[in-house]
Order: C-alpha cells, then structure tokens, then sequence
C-alpha cells in the first residue's frame, strides 16, 4: 500500500469508515490502524480501533497491529491500543451519536472474542500485569453467577474463557491474590474447567490465601487430574512432574500448619521423583532446609541447604540455600563459614535478588567483629 494511501485513510477516516465495504475489510482497517497510531492521530486510531475490534474474527490482525507497533518503536501507542480492546468500553452508551458508537451498535458486539484474547496474550506476554489486573477489576459481571443475561453480556464483550484465566493470572501477578482465588474458582466451578494448568493454578491460590479446608479441597481436585493425565499418557504415575508438583503444594499447606514432618515426608517424595525436573527438585530441597529453620535446628538446615546445588540446576535455589545456609551458620556462631556462603553467593550469583541481603550480612559482620544472631530474619 502506497504511502499516499495510508495518509489518505489517516487523514479521512470518517469517510473511509462510513463505507460498509471498507471498515469490514480487515486488511485495510490494519494498516490503517497501524499507519493512524504510527502518526500520532488519536482520533483516527480510537475509530480504526473499533473497527478492528468488530471485523476481526481470528485475533491475527490485531496481533500483528500490537506487534508491529512495537517494532516501530511505538510502544506508548501499543498499550493504548491493547487497553482499548482490554477493556471493551461500550461506546454506544458513552457516545451514542458518535461513529464509534454507531459502529458498535450495528455489529451488536463491544469487540470479537479474538481480538480480546489477542489484547491479553499480547498484555501477558509483554508482562503487563497491571494493564490487565486494571481491565479486570473494571470489567462488569466479572464474578455474577451464569445466567442467560450475564452470558449474553461476556459474549458481546468478547470475554472468553481464556481471557477470565489472564484476569485471574494477572490479579495473582500484582499481588490481589484474594480477588485472584474468587476467580480462579469460577473459571473451575462455574465454567467447568478442568484441565491440570488450570486446577493447579487454583490450588496453588488456595494454598496461599484460602482456608486449610478449601486448599485441601483444591489440592486433591488437582492431584486426580493430574494422575488421570499421567495414565492417559502411560507414564510413571508417583515419579510425574505433574504430580511431584501437587505434593510440593501439599507440602506447602503442611508446613503453613506448623506440620514440619508431614512436610518434609512430602518434599522429600518430590526430591526423589525422578522425572520431576531439576529446578524442581531443588526448590523441594530448599524447602526441606526452611523447615528445619524454622524450627531453628540450624545444624540439619545447613545439611538440607548444602544438597541443593547437587539436586537443582536453577542458580536461584543455590543462592538461596547460600544465603540461608549462612543465616543457619550465624545461628550457630559460625562466623567463618557464614562468610564464606555469603562471599561465594555473591561472588557466583552478585544479580541474585539474595545478592543484596548476602552484603549487607558480610558488611553487619565485619564492622561488629562477629554476628548477632537474634536479628536474623528468614
């Protein structure tokens, strides 16, 4: 398309859009839409904006629109866009003489469900959690018991399934966790979900913020679909991945039970499966050592922290059991051997998030001469 054109549906978008024929044609409201934000007129992109988001029924084009405005370096005007289509305005109560609104009102839709889901994939993949949380916590009927009138309503917002997984994930992301629970919980009582991912997903939220009961529950639903996963694959079934993972939540929900030893039986299970992966394996192995600091038995904490690089192939769980391990050796008044966890720490994984907390450890230790083992914290 000539660089003529692309001006000429810039700068005459009104007359453009009034043709049935063209704002139905997905090819043209693209780069339209892609020349109008590249330009900088706002106008043009919100009404090309619209337009894609009711003639696109695949989600390709407006991938590509978010997609290529990042290539250009546009990332401002991609976020604009994205937030548009995230958050689905019904343009047609707020201006309903406008061409906007008119153009939702003919369809009898605020946006397709592809173009929805293309605007929150691009959002998770680009790590916009927030941009998403935010269109979550606007979206109307977000949480209203399905009915006839509320399901009329998701489909003529374009909220699919898929997208009510990205709010839930991305309430989860940006720390409102509870909101996040509530609807995890309906995407697997309400809509039925019951796919592993997803019964996972929920557990593990119960784990965090629901009651004992309620994370038992969800432990358990998770755990059945994961070992009907395994058998439908011919696998091992007590050595899968899919498994080892249920029993580090069960572990988790123990341990938040002061329950040490059930715990730790739990973990240890997820250390010895063998097709459980190495990262895994490792963060169990760290977790074994966190219970024994927990219940200040620093002597067997060093021990389970030591195996963890042995285990794991993620630097993230070797530099934590470095800067634990060093916490435990204070406990003892081991000073040497502190040091040395936390020199190696930060000489082997200096951009560790650890990194820092290591520092300031070895810096408290040499102004004082010797550690203070009541302030150390986990």
């Amino acid at each position: 398309m000539s660089e003529s054109l692309r001006q000429y549906l810039v700068g005459e978008y009104e007359f453009v859009l009034a043709s049935q024929s063209l704002r139905t044609n997905v090819s043209v409201v693209e780069t339209a839409l892609l020349a109008s934000a590249i330009a900088g007129e706002p106008n043009a992109e919100a009404a090309y904006g619209v337009a894609l988001s009711l003639c696109d029924e695949v989600g390709d084009a407006a991938t590509r629109v978010l997609e290529g405005l990042q290539t250009h370096g546009q990332e401002a005007a991609a976020e604009r866009v994205a937030m548009r289509w995230l958050s689905a305005r019904d343009l047609n109560v707020e201006q309903p003489r406008s061409l906007l609104g008119k153009m939702q009102n003919q369809s009898g839709m605020l946006i397709t469900r592809a173009v929805r889901e293309a605007a929150c994939r691009w959002a998770g993949r680009t790590g916009q959690w927030s941009m998403l949380a935010m269109a979550a916590a606007e979206e109307p009927g977000l949480y209203d018991t399905l009915s006839e009138p509320s399901i009329e309503d998701a489909r003529r917002r374009g909220r699919s399934l898929h997208v009510e997984r990205l709010f839930a994930e991305a309430m989860l992301q940006t720390g409102k966790t509870k909101q996040s629970l509530k609807l995890w919980e309906r995407i697997v009582d309400d809509h039925g979900a019951d796919d592993f991912p997803t019964l996972l997903r929920l557990a593990e939220t119960a784990v965090s913020v629901g009651s004992v009961a309620q994370a038992s529950t969800r432990i358990a639903a998770a755990r059945a679909a994961a070992l009907q996963t395994v058998k439908n694959g011919g696998g091992q079934v007590q050595s899968s991945p899919e498994v080892a993972l249920t029993n580090l939540l069960a572990a988790n929900l123990e341990v938040r039970q002061l329950n040490f030893d059930r715990g730790r039986a739990l973990l240890e299970r997820v250390v010895r499966s063998s097709r459980a992966g190495s990262d895994l394996r490792g963060r169990a192995q760290w977790m074994i050592g966190e219970t024994f600091f927990m219940q200040e038995k620093f002597t067997e904490a060093i021990a389970a922290y030591r195996q963890v690089e042995a285990i794991g192939s993620s630097d993230q769980w070797t530099a934590a059991a470095l800067v634990q391990a060093g916490k435990s050796f204070e406990q003892l008044g081991r000073t040497r051997e502190a040091t040395v966890c936390y020199s190696t720490l930060v000489s082997r994984f200096g951009d560790s998030p650890h990194a820092g907390g290591a520092r300031r450890r070895l810096a408290a230790m040499t102004s004082s001469g010797s550690s203070a083992p009541s302030t150390i914290r986990r």
